[in-house]
């Protein structure tokens, strides 16, 4: 065998080393990616189809990745939005009841300071009913408002019982 060699072709390595930035390989292992896979899948495309194959396919594959991106989005926000909703038909309700309350209290505080303004004025005009009409127009305008069913005349009188 000295003088004729015979040229045996070596077997090669099923295993390749690739340099690849290592940011890179940290993104891929986040999203699951085979990278085994996919450089086995980009290879043989770039070899039977070429090159612009090769980039469709990676194209495709980004589209893919982001339009399901998008639709896992889509599908947390309608959770909150179905969650929100929810609570804001839980808390409607009590708004509303909250408002009659407020209502009722701002009616009762204006009916209040106006019977307090009322009893001035007849004091101030010895309980005549004529002059009290004239001086009180606007409060017994608001008090009957407030109140269809306010009577000044038996009003008045009770108040002169009390205070005389």
């Amino acid at each position: 065998m000295n003088g004729s060699q015979v040229d045996v072709p070596r077997r090669r390595s099923p295993f390749v080393t690739l340099h690849v930035d290592v940011e890179l390989l940290e993104k891929a292992d986040k999203l699951n990616i085979n990278k085994s896979q996919l450089f086995r899948k980009a290879l043989q495309l770039r070899v039977e189809h070429g090159e612009q194959a090769l980039l469709n396919m990676m194209e495709l594959d980004e589209v893919r990745w982001r339009v399901q991106g998008l639709k896992e989005e889509i599908r947390v926000y309608k959770t909150k939005i179905a969650e929100l909703e929810d609570q804001l038909q839980m808390l409607l309700p009590r708004l509303k009841e909250l408002e009659e309350q407020e209502k009722i209290y701002q009616r009762a505080q204006m009916l209040s300071e106006m019977f307090l303004i009322l009893r001035d004025i007849c004091v101030d005009h010895d309980f005549d009913i004529d002059s009290i009409k004239v001086a009180a127009k606007e409060v017994i305008e608001k008090i009957k408002t407030a109140m269809p069913e306010f009577d000044l005349e038996k009003h008045v009188q009770r108040l002169k019982e009390l205070i005389l």
